[in-house]
């Protein structure tokens, strides 16, 4: 019986190295059971269902895979009307993955560009020789890769135990304002990555807030009142009139009439909400109180918000700065007071009050840059054996629009000149000027980053983290106004593994 049952082993080795060793049922009943190779479960066990009798090698770095093992895959020579066997490849990864559902899949050691999304538990093995009979060569890596903004490689929440072998996943650089490259986002998913590599590209920079536009130019000025003299009647000057935010300044008061008229009171400016009116002259000059306008105020500058951004399904969404307020306007001057007339001249004419400025207008929020993540990981389990992971460069975020600044008031209108024994009229008020426009805050730097989790960080080996490597944080947009208020953006992070639920580095 020893020697039967060492026949049988002998027969049954013969057997599971796919060898039909003829008679190898028939060596007796009592060493039947042992005519079963293990059936492995997922890409990585050596032996799978079909094939010789159920005993098939399905692990590439094994040998020979059988052809009953999956569905195989080449971007050169495939065909998605193809039917995936070794003899006939479909030609995208997306198709093969429809096809194999949780089976296997085997991909040429070539670049394919496409943006694939696993939703069940596929094992996925590359670096195959398509050439040389889909031998495995480990210096053929696959390449996946995606055009610029898509996310090369996604595992949904509904993936549970896939293996991903000895494939390269590239995210080129981003083109879109704001825009980040990420290599691989796992949602919710439990996977296993052996002899992998993740490669984010450069993030893009945040957009420049609006500026609040050039400086208008000054406010009409009031106009001079007319001099003292012997002839018709003597107007004071015409306050100036700002259509662009409707401030008007007051009139001068005109001179004194024969004989020896008073001369009259100016008008306030902006229909009395302006500088006060000037008062005209009874006898002892004209005056009253100072008729200029006062000066619009500055609008608040956008604050920083605060923050290091958020992941999610969709990616990575970073804080925008936030737009300033636009100044107040300024008010116009009154009108002058005229002179008091003589027995043999008119009084002069006050001079007209300038216009107020109109208000500048805010600078817009500078938008948040986009970040070089390789590997996003939401609540998911993950596992990276013998892999590599590299960020590029975070983007630098957007600056803050300038505030434009106030409109300066009109120039004040002088008075009427004396003349014929008459004295000379007051000036009108000059317009204040208007209140500068805010400055946009800058936007958020973005972060260069190997692994941006939540919740469960993925679990590394020891050669994985050495070569889990961030590359370089993005700069905070500056402030409007070359960050004179200093509102400027938050620089990003540059680091192996950050934890945006926890707003801390992995542990």
């Amino acid at each position: 019986m020893r020697t039967m049952r060492t026949l049988c082993v002998t027969a049954v080795g013969l057997c599971c190295a796919g060898i039909a060793a003829a008679g190898c049922f028939d060596l007796g009943s009592d060493c039947a059971y042992l005519l079963l190779c293990t059936t492995g479960t997922g890409g990585s066990s050596t032996t799978g269902t079909g094939g010789m009798g159920g005993h098939a090698n399905c692990d590439p770095t094994m040998g020979a895979v059988d052809r009953s093992c999956g569905v195989f895959v080449s971007s050169s020579a495939g065909d998605d009307k193809n039917a995936g066997t070794a003899g006939a490849p479909l030609k995208s990864l997306t198709a093969a993955v429809a096809k194999a559902g949780a089976g296997r899949v085997y991909a040429c050691g070539e670049i394919f560009t496409e943006a694939l999304k696993l939703t069940a538990g596929t094992t996925l093995h590359g670096a195959l020789d398509c050439a040389n009979g889909w031998a495995y060569d480990p210096t053929k890596q696959t390449v996946l890769t995606a055009k610029a903004d898509a996310v090369p490689l996604t595992l949904t929440s509904t993936v549970v135990g896939a293996g991903v072998f000895d494939i390269k996943v590239v995210a080129v650089d981003s083109i879109a304002a704001g825009g980040s490259s990420i290599a691989v986002l796992a949602s919710q998913a439990s996977a296993t990555f052996t002899r992998c590599a993740m490669v984010a590209g450069n993030a893009s920079d945040g957009s420049a807030g609006a500026s609040g536009g050039a400086q208008a130019v000054q406010a009409p000025g009031g106009q001079k009142g007319d001099d003292a003299g012997t002839i018709g009647t003597l107007n004071g000057g015409s306050g100036g009139a700002n259509a662009l935010c409707s401030l008007t300044g007051g009139n001068g008061g005109n001179g004194g009439t024969i004989p020896s008229g008073n001369g009259q009171d100016g008008q306030a400016g902006d229909n009395g909400n302006g500088g006060p009116k000037g008062t005209g002259d009874t006898g002892t000059g004209c005056g009253g109180p100072n008729p200029n306008g006062s000066n619009g105020m500055k609008g608040p500058s956008g604050p920083v918000s605060a923050g290091i951004g958020t992941i999610d399904g969709s990616g990575y969404h970073g804080i925008d700065g936030n737009a300033g307020t636009d100044g107040t306007n300024g008010t116009s001057g009154g009108g002058g007071g005229g002179s008091m007339a003589t027995t043999t001249a008119h009084g002069a004419g006050g001079g007209g009050g300038g216009a107020g400025g109109c208000a500048g207008k805010h600078g817009g929020r500078g938008t948040a840059a986009g970040s070089s993540i390789a590997l996003v990981s939401l609540s998911a389990s993950v596992s990276l054996v013998g892999c590599s992971l590299s960020a590029a460069k975070g983007g630098n975020g957007g600056a803050g629009g300038d505030g434009q600044f106030g409109q300066q008031g009109g120039s004040l209108g002088s008075g009427g000149n004396s003349g014929g024994g008459a004295g000379s009229a007051c000036a009108g008020g000059k317009g204040g000027d208007g209140g500068n426009g805010g400055n946009g805050s800058g936007g958020l730097g973005g972060h260069s980053l190997g692994i941006a989790t939540t919740s469960t960080a993925p679990v590394l080996d020891a050669a994985t983290k050495a070569a889990t490597m961030p590359g370089t944080k993005g700069s905070g947009g500056k402030g409007g106004n070359a960050d004179v208020d200093m509102n400027h953006g938050a620089d990003g992070l540059a680091v192996y593994c950050w934890d945006f639920a926890a707003n801390a580095a992995c542990k």
